[in-house]
């Protein structure tokens, strides 16, 4: 029976009946045993019920139920069983304090996990639910306080204990939210502040510091930009500790990873560059950028010192910051670029103040002067605007040194003033003045000059200096230039010219006016003395000039131009057609043609000469004549004529071109018409020429056919001439011609020079003279501007440029002057590229950008993603490979536009071509950054830089070796046609299918240069090779025809290697009498080092490009008379035609020369 039935049906009446019956019978002793034993283990079972129930309570239900039913017990039972109720009552209520010291414990320990772990037994135990919701409210309040200790330590910038709370509030989210299921609440109101913190601080850091505009700087936004600095950090150092772990993407913003790298990134470029232009700056001490630089560190002031410890402290290794730190920790503070610059300017200081004026770099040539003088110039520039700087603590004088450095340089200036004195007082004395003396004052006065063009910075009277020395020679040349104008004495007259001349060729920066001076003297000398032979005596005494200066007299005026005429065709004409027939050699001559073709030429010629040779005839008749003679005939690509009926009009047609020729430069034969030899004032044709031309144009053949042919002429006689008769004739008949030269500038001269013909006979249009580059421009562009209709296509996305081929074309022939330009290696394998140029202001906007920020080594991804090559593309929406490809030339050539030496004169930029500057040529991007470079410099304006702002499209490729190809004939004159090896005949004979070649023989006769294989080639070793041309030099220094000394001209391979001898102490001895000359001298310093480079003992050293069309003329009669000048080859030529180039620097037109190598 339960307990709880006790009350109902008492036990006390059992145990009475069994007590007194146990007596009796033993049985019912038993019985009774077992009973008392039955009860008692329910009674305590209730207890153990009463202890287990929860919560516990010592008047729980089983508390109860044992208290109602034990009074129905025995005394003595019930006694007992009292007793255990009492026991288990206090172990109730023990327990009962241990449970709520339990959680009392675990809840104020605050450890999630416990609490977690004690909430959930709770859940499993009935009664329980007043400690749950207990729990549930002190957790509650506990992640309150948390989220208020983290919004307090966030109100503090103290980040770092805030973020170490956020673990706290973190554990409570992930071990309680299942039980506690109102944490979210404050979990999320926390982690909404903490994205607002880092969102706060990331935009505070990137708007205020990385684009900061130091102008708008405020000490507050300086403290907040730390602060959000320190705050990032503690961040990223918080992420990095934590790194994998779920609570950075539960409590952090999402795109937390991607601000910090973009952070990251941004914060190492913006250092980087602070950094790079820091140093390049302090570099070449650019005091603007240096200024903007150190406001900026002193504006931040201790912010990137700050921000070093930081990174020091922490040490972390991460990849998505490794770029930040290490970019911050290379980043030099203020105070020590303030040590650096001040340095770097003291040092700056004390090199001009010992800085010395007159040293190698201001003693050679122009270039090399005007650069020294235009650095120095921005040194003091620099020292000048280190003003600037006056708000940082630079710990230097600047004023004081200022001061030390003007006094330095004025001091030397006026030296150098002073050294001239010595000159000009011989100078006005009359007093002797050799080569050495002149040499010293061009020095002096040259480096005055510079000074004059470069230092604008100080100012030190050098224009007094300046015109004081002018005043001083051009006194002395008005002297000489009155007795010439007033003097009747030829000899006297002679005398003035000369001293004239000697002056001009010595100092080369007065040339110009001086001749201004002498060639009026000689007009009013010439216009006095025109009705006597005073001038023509004149002309022959200072051609008799000893020193050779009335020679170059002679041949450079105007005045002189007919003698130096006739004594031109008085060398020439002692050679006739006999001689010429009798030494010329070639394909297919038929001589006795030749002579009948000849002598019908010069009856013709010499009858239109006779008719026409009168003073102010008209020749508009020859003209007309000539056309006549001519006739309308029509050469096209398809049909050729040239039967017998044209061919046998040639002679009668060069006959007349050549009497145009003759008739329109007989000025000087007009004004010596009382002279005996007047008609050696003529300029005439040379059978040699004619004869040339005729083979040219297959007259005189066995055949007399139209074919390919090239025809060798020696140097310096008359293949311009060739070649302009030839251009002119075949125009006339009918064909376009090409005359294709590998030089610009001698290639104009030479059209200018027959110009005068082409325009009388209307000729002109059929006639191009120019380089391979222009005949390939002039072939691609023949249907219209290939240029123009690419950059109208991309522009207007169609081309009005191209132009109609309605019209009949003549067929084309190609003139070429020299041979070997075939096998240089700019032409034969070579490409000519043209490009269209196209030009918008978003193209500037993109080149102007990646120019400033050529320093930061962009790439194209970067560039790619600027506003620049946006807007550009959006310019150019169909064209955006066309501008990628442009862009990656770009970045490369940015980086490498000074890798060719270029030269600035006169608002453009040139190169070395061959022995001159040329400034038509561009290379690739480079050209377009050298005149941006120099615009930065002050030498290009901006409205030239402008105009030159482009980018390239490439039209295509054309193969220079194709090119001849699309000519109908190939013709030209050569002096190197005999020197071409077995290979290169070959490409000639099939590849151009030149097969018919002529040699003719020197107008000038036999040519008399000295060259013996087995006494004239030398093979050294490189330890001898020094000495071994020191000695050369000595022997071929000395003659054999008398005591007087020659000339040696001696062509090294490379500037480098002539550099190299000229500095070694090989050549010490004789130093003092050497010259050298590169492509980089001015046109004023050529023409004085040519011009003096073949007088009596000069040594001259030369690079391989004057070895080409350069001309050494020798006017020194000492050393005409003395077996003339030597040259010294110091290399091997690839090409033998190069080392035929060399050999015709001398022995040339008759004279005596020799060569070595």
């Amino acid at each position: 029976m339960d307990i709880g039935l006790y009350t109902l049906h008492p036990p006390k009446e059992i145990f009475e009946k069994f007590e007194a019956a146990k007596n009796t019978n033993l049985i019912y002793n038993s019985a009774l045993n077992k009973i008392r034993e039955s009860i008692t283990a329910k009674f305590r079972q209730e207890l153990e019920l009463a202890k287990k129930t929860m919560p516990r309570n010592p008047s729980n239900i089983h508390i109860r139920k044992f208290e109602s039913a034990v009074k129905h017990l025995p005394e003595t039972l019930k006694n007992a069983l009292e007793i255990e109720l009492e026991y288990c009552k206090k172990d109730i209520m023990s327990m009962d304090q241990v449970t709520n010291s339990t959680f009392t414990d675990v809840i104020s320990d605050g450890d999630p996990k416990s609490i977690k772990v004690l909430l959930e037994q709770y859940k499993t135990s009935p009664g329980m639910q007043s400690f749950i919701k207990k729990g549930r409210e002190i957790v509650l309040n506990q992640m309150q306080d948390v989220v208020n200790k983290i919004n307090h330590y966030f109100e503090q910038t103290d980040v770092k204990e805030a973020l170490s709370v956020v673990k706290i509030l973190y554990e409570y989210k992930i071990e309680l939210e299942t039980i506690v299921t109102d944490v979210r609440e404050p979990y999320l109101k926390a982690r909404s502040n903490i994205k607002k913190k880092f969102q706060l601080a990331y935009i505070c850091f990137m708007n205020h510091f990385l684009q900061n505009n130091t102008s708008e700087m405020t000490n507050e936004i300086i403290r907040n930009v730390e602060k959000s600095f320190l705050c990032l950090f503690e961040f990223i150092n918080f992420a990095h500790d934590l790194k994998g772990q779920p609570i950075l993407t539960h409590m952090f913003p999402e795109d937390f990873n991607e601000k910090i790298i973009i952070l990251s990134r941004k914060t190492a470029d913006y250092f980087m560059q602070i950094q790079k232009n820091y140093e390049s700056a302090l570099e070449i001490i650019d005091i603007a950028s240096l200024k903007d630089i150190l406001d900026m560190m002193n504006k931040w002031d201790s912010l990137p010192m700050t921000m070093k410890n930081i990174i020091q402290i922490y040490h972390i290794e991460d990849i998505s910051v490794n770029s930040m730190t290490m970019a911050i920790s290379k980043l030099t503070v203020y105070s020590h670029m303030l040590e650096s610059v001040s340095k770097k300017i003291e040092e700056l200081k004390n090199q001009l103040i010992h800085q010395k004026l007159i040293n190698p770099e201001t003693i050679q040539f122009n270039q090399h002067r005007d650069k020294f003088y235009r650095n120095l110039n921005e040194k003091i520039r620099i020292l000048n605007n280190v003003q600037l700087l006056s708000k940082h603590d630079l710990n230097i004088n600047i004023n004081l040194g200022k001061s030390e450095c003007l006094k330095s340089l004025v001091t030397q200036i006026t030296d150098i003033s002073i050294a001239t004195e010595v000159f000009l007082k011989k100078f006005s004395e009359d007093s002797r003045l050799i080569g050495e003396d002149y040499d010293n004052f061009n020095s002096y006065y040259n480096n005055l000059l510079s000074c004059q063009r470069e230092l604008t910075e100080i100012d030190c009277e050098i224009n007094k200096h300046v015109e004081k020395i002018e005043k001083i020679i051009f006194d002395k040349i008005h002297i000489w230039a009155g007795v010439v104008d007033q003097d009747s004495s030829v000899q006297h007259v002679s005398t003035c010219l000369i001293n004239m001349k000697r002056v001009s060729n010595n100092i080369s920066s007065l040339k110009v006016r001086i001749h201004q001076i002498i060639d009026e003297a000689l007009i009013n000398y010439k216009n006095k003395t025109k009705d006597s032979t005073n001038f023509s005596k004149l002309s022959a005494i200072v051609n008799q000039d000893a020193s050779g200066i009335g020679q170059s007299f002679i041949a450079e005026h105007k005045a002189f131009q007919g003698y130096s005429l006739s004594l031109f065709n008085e060398k020439t004409q002692r050679h006739d057609i006999d001689y010429i027939l009798k030494n010329i050699t070639g394909d297919f001559i038929n001589k006795d043609l030749l002579r009948k073709r000849h002598k019908e030429f010069q009856d013709i010629y010499g009858d239109l000469i006779r008719k026409y040779l009168k003073d102010n005839v008209e020749r508009e008749n020859l003209i007309v004549e000539t056309k006549l003679v001519a006739g309308d005939i029509k050469q096209t690509p398809e049909k050729i004529a040239w039967d017998a009926s044209v061919r046998d009009k040639v002679p009668r047609l060069l006959a007349h071109v050549f009497a145009l020729w003759t008739l329109q430069n007989a000025s000087n034969y007009f004004e010596v018409a009382t002279e005996e030899n007047q008609s050696s004032y003529l300029l005439r044709p040379h059978a040699a020429q004619v004869v040339s031309i005729f083979r040219m144009l297959g007259i005189g053949d066995k055949k007399e056919e139209l074919t390919n042919n090239l025809v060798q002429i020696g140097t310096g006689e008359g293949k311009s001439v060739t070649l302009g008769a030839t251009a002119t004739i075949l125009a006339l008949l009918g064909f376009d011609v090409r005359c294709a030269c590998y030089s610009e500038y001698l290639s104009q001269r030479d059209y200018k020079g027959f110009l005068p013909v082409f325009e009388s006979l209307g000729v002109v249009q059929y006639i191009r003279y120019g380089t391979f580059n222009k005949l390939c421009e002039n072939m691609i562009n023949r249907n219209g501007n290939i240029r123009q209709m690419v950059e109208e296509f991309i522009l207007n996305g169609s081309s009005s440029a191209a132009q109609s081929s309605q019209r009949i074309e003549r067929a084309k022939i190609l003139l070429i002057d020299e041979v070997d330009i075939f096998f240089s290696r700019d032409f034969y394998g070579n490409v000519y590229t043209p490009s269209a140029s196209l030009r918008d202001p978003t193209i500037t906007s993109l080149i102007s950008y990646i120019w400033t920020q050529r320093k930061s080594n962009l790439n194209l991804n970067q560039i790619k993603a600027t506003a620049q090559y946006q807007a550009c593309c959006n310019r150019f929406p169909t064209w955006e490979p066309l501008i990628l490809e442009a862009v990656k030339d770009i970045i490369y050539d940015v980086q490498s536009f000074e890798s060719h030496d270029y030269f600035v004169n006169q608002d453009k930029i040139g190169y070395v071509e061959q022995d001159n500057i040329a400034y038509n040529v561009v290379y690739g991007y480079k050209t377009l950054f050298a005149y941006y470079c120099e615009h930065e410099n002050g030498k290009i304006t901006s409205q030239i830089l402008d105009e030159r702002i482009s980018i390239k499209i490439r039209c295509g490729n054309f193969s220079y070796a194709e090119i001849p190809l699309q000519f109908k004939y190939i013709m030209g004159v050569t002096g190197t046609l005999e020197t071409l090896s077995d290979p290169e005949k070959e490409v000639i004979k099939t590849v151009y299918k030149i097969g018919k070649n002529t040699y003719t023989p020197s107008v000038f006769g036999k040519n008399n240069l000295k060259f013996r294989e087995k006494d004239d080639i030398s093979i050294e070793n490189i330890d001898n090779y020094f000495n071994t041309i020191i000695r050369e030099i000595d022997d071929r220094l000395v003659g054999g025809k008398s005591s007087e000394k020659r000339a040696v001209l001696v062509i090294f391979e490379s500037i480098s290697k002539l550099k190299e001898f000229y500095e070694s102490k090989a050549l010490e001895a004789i130093k003092p009498s050497v010259a050298y000359l590169i492509e980089e001298a001015s046109s004023e310093e050529k023409e004085v080092t040519i011009k003096r480079a073949t007088t009596s003992g000069q040594i001259t050293l030369l690079t391989r490009p004057f070895g080409r069309r350069t001309d050494f003329v020798c006017y020194d009669p000492s050393v005409v008379n003395n077996d003339g000048t030597h040259i010294i080859q110091t290399f091997l030529s690839e090409e033998s035609s190069e080392e035929k180039q060399i050999k015709g620097r001398t022995a040339r037109q008759g004279n005596y020369g020799s060569y070595s190598i």
